[in-house]
């Protein structure tokens, strides 16, 4: 029983892999286009595959240094290791549905930004528990920045590409 349950594990994973190595090469470029379903599989992966380092660093800091794990420094910095090397796979498939969508690759940039604006509008709220006057300056650059990421995730995971050729390239689901 536990033998069979191996070979199953075995085979999906042989199967997951010769599906991935094709495309694997292909989400980390930056030139040309995406499709929806490339999107949607960078989208899923990111979000579920970070899961198995975070595990494995919580399971290992918890064994050497049990008591780090009550600082909330700790459980971002394992947060933050377990996601950035998905990063650049992000940010080269974004760019390249983007592309699709004949966006230019550079409004990517956009979300850098709002989460920067973010952390400094927090920061001092955080470690002065006042609004300051001059914070409003933030408020309307993080609402605006706000509904374009919206739209623009939306129009990521759900707009049709252009059809044919357009500035970037050839249309992908077209050979």
């Amino acid at each position: 029983m536990i033998r069979s349950n191996i070979l199953f594990a075995v085979d999906f994973l042989t199967v997951w892999w010769g599906l991935m190595k094709k495309d694997l090469v292909r989400y980390f470029k930056f030139k040309g286009r995406a499709p929806r379903s490339e999107m949607w599989k960078v989208t899923l992966i990111g979000s579920f595959l970070p899961i198995i380092p975070m595990m494995l660093l919580t399971i290992l800091i918890a064994n050497y240094y049990p008591s780090s794990l009550q600082d909330d420094q700790v459980a971002d910095g394992i947060m933050l290791l377990s996601i950035l090397p998905f990063y650049p796979m992000f940010f080269a498939t974004v760019t390249r549905r983007m592309h699709d969508l004949n966006w230019k690759g550079w409004w990517i940039f956009l979300f850098p930004f709002e989460m920067l604006v973010f952390q400094i509008g927090s920061t001092i709220f955080d470690k002065t528990g006042v609004f300051y006057w001059w914070m409003w300056v933030f408020v309307p650059p993080l609402i605006c920045s706000h509904i374009l990421i919206i739209y623009g995730m939306f129009a990521l995971l759900l707009g049709k590409g252009t059809d044919g050729v357009n500035d970037y390239g050839a249309d992908p689901l077209k050979p």
